[in-house]
């Protein structure tokens, strides 16, 4: 008896830790086809059906992998912009565009900005969604603070 089949097993192993820091469907894919080659081993295959046990076995589970992944993703997962809505973005008067949308700094980056109905004027909005790089802005919360100019002091 050879003892291929630990090679085979040790190799799932090392997929299934890794599978688990990586959270990933694919690798646990792999994982059973090499389970499927160390059960082939211990039967005493050659290492041709070995290789090609493992390999139809391990399509097999990338393909249910694929399938499970996309029905148990939602439709709208937005997760990563639930913290983003609600919050507080100015408009600027002079970074209106003349279709109505705006560019706003936001997070340290500069997004592209529009209202949920309308057009943008300059003032302190609320984010109502995040579509990609642009914010659908909505509420406006109140006016653009105007610069006090200090130069009129009095003399």
């Amino acid at each position: 008896m050879t003892i291929y089949y630990i090679g085979w097993f040790v190799v799932a192993l090392v997929l299934l830790i890794v599978e688990i820091n990586a959270m990933s469907f694919y690798l646990v894919a792999l994982a059973l086809g090499a389970i499927a080659g160390g059960i082939s081993a211990y039967m005493e295959q050659t290492f041709t059906q070995q290789a090609v046990v493992a390999g139809i076995v391990t399509m097999i589970a990338a393909v249910l992998s694929f399938y499970l992944r996309k029905k148990l993703k939602s439709p709208k997962d937005n997760s990563n912009n639930v913290l983003d809505i609600g919050q507080r973005v100015t408009v600027q008067p002079d970074n209106i565009n003349a279709d109505g949308s705006a560019k706003v700094l936001y997070r340290g980056a500069e997004w592209q900005a529009f209202a949920s109905e309308g057009s943008l004027s300059s003032g302190i909005f609320l984010i109502e969604s995040v579509n990609g790089t642009q914010l659908i802005l909505g509420t406006k919360v109140s006016e653009y603070p105007e610069k006090k100019n200090s130069d009129n002091a009095s003399s």
